[in-house]
């Protein structure tokens, strides 16, 4: 008998360590990082989803919400801190004063759910993080991303894309000029915490980084799985020697289209048939119909994207570049991307009439 009162006393301990952990645990199972997956707005006519960027600290008592949503707009960063009710699942925002919002919450697995307002019902969900451990910082991953050529994929946009990020924030895909990776044209690294984030565009995700290793960055997003993706760092890679752009270049088969709707009160004004470009080292001339327009021009740090500047086209991608022709991908009016050529010139462009080009 005295043995076992020996052991049960040896257990006490254990025993006590074991509840207060429990209790603990209970108490803490709130803590970390919540990052939002959408606002669910409920109208008496619709219901709709929109996808913000919230992150939610919890530590203990305390509450950090941090809101990213339009900052490529000028917009500052939200930023609000409270307290939460753990046991009873509360947050509290603006405490003892007359801006006091109590917000339950609600826990279903790894999500948390709280109304935003009630008129319009707005709830916004986050879903906890698993911590990426990343041995890195902002400051360095920002180096690797503006100085090196990257290459990756999103889910979403499901083809390969060839990305340039600029320390100005901007940033281009060079190997495609399709409409909807146009609109990815901003970029920026936030931190919260010990975690890193890439905010691609306000039509963009802002996916969190997972994992860095061996030039490789693994990102997902807890909206969905159609935003994960992967980049890596890619060799150097200058596409074409844009020295060779110097000069002037006439499109090889011209676009008559829309010529039989021109009044033929026009028909005696100068007109340029073939479209016909001249580069000198800044800027670019641009002779076509009736109309002749100048334009600052640059190129991508692989020259493979040629940007004007003040232009209806704004944007060509080279395909070939010679000493006597240009092949470009191009896109129209209504979003078609095509392929066109140039032949260099030597002579200085002449326009004629359309009265005399339809004889």
């Amino acid at each position: 008998m005295r043995l076992l009162k020996n052991s049960l006393l040896r257990l006490v301990p254990i025993i006590i360590f074991l509840l207060i952990s429990l209790f603990s645990n209970g108490q803490n199972q709130l803590n970390g990082l919540w990052k939002s997956t959408y606002v669910t707005s409920y109208t008496i006519a619709d219901t709709g989803i929109l996808y913000t960027r919230i992150l939610l600290n919890i530590e203990d008592t305390i509450v950090t919400l941090k809101n990213f949503d339009g900052i490529f707009k000028e917009k500052l960063i939200f930023t609000n801190s409270g307290f939460i009710d753990q046991e009873n699942k509360k947050l509290i925002f603006n405490q003892n004063s007359d801006k006091e919002k109590i917000y339950p919450i609600i826990i279903e697995q790894d999500y948390l759910k709280f109304n935003l307002s009630e008129n319009p019902k707005e709830e916004i969900t986050l879903k906890k993080l698993n911590p990426s451990n990343l041995n890195i910082d902002k400051a360095e991953l920002e180096d690797i991303l503006v100085t090196n050529f990257i290459s990756g994929d999103f889910s979403y946009y499901d083809e390969f894309m060839a990305i340039e990020f600029s320390k100005d924030s901007s940033m281009l895909i060079t190997n495609s000029l399709k409409s909807y990776l146009s609109v990815l044209d901003k970029w920026t690294l936030l931190s919260f915490g010990n975690e890193l984030f890439l905010y691609l565009s306000d039509f963009g995700p802002m996916v969190h980084i997972e994992s860095i290793a061996d030039g490789q960055m693994d990102f997902s997003d807890e909206y969905d799985t159609i935003y994960n993706g992967s980049f890596k760092i890619t060799e150097t890679d200058v596409k074409f020697n844009t020295e060779l752009l110097v000069g002037l270049w006439e499109q090889e088969t011209p676009d008559t289209t829309g010529i039989s709707a021109i009044p033929v009160k026009m028909y005696d004004k100068d007109y340029y048939v073939n479209e016909i470009w001249e580069y000198t080292d800044q800027q670019a001339t641009k002779y076509s119909q009736f109309f002749v327009r100048k334009s600052p021009w640059k190129t991508s740090r692989n020259n493979e994207i040629l940007i004007l500047e003040s232009m209806d086209d704004r944007r060509f991608r080279i395909l070939s570049l010679d000493e006597d022709k240009l092949v470009v991908e191009r896109m129209n009016r209504y979003g078609e991307v095509y392929e066109d050529a140039f032949l260099r010139k030597k002579s200085e462009p002449k326009p004629t009439t359309l009265r005399k080009y339809l004889k």
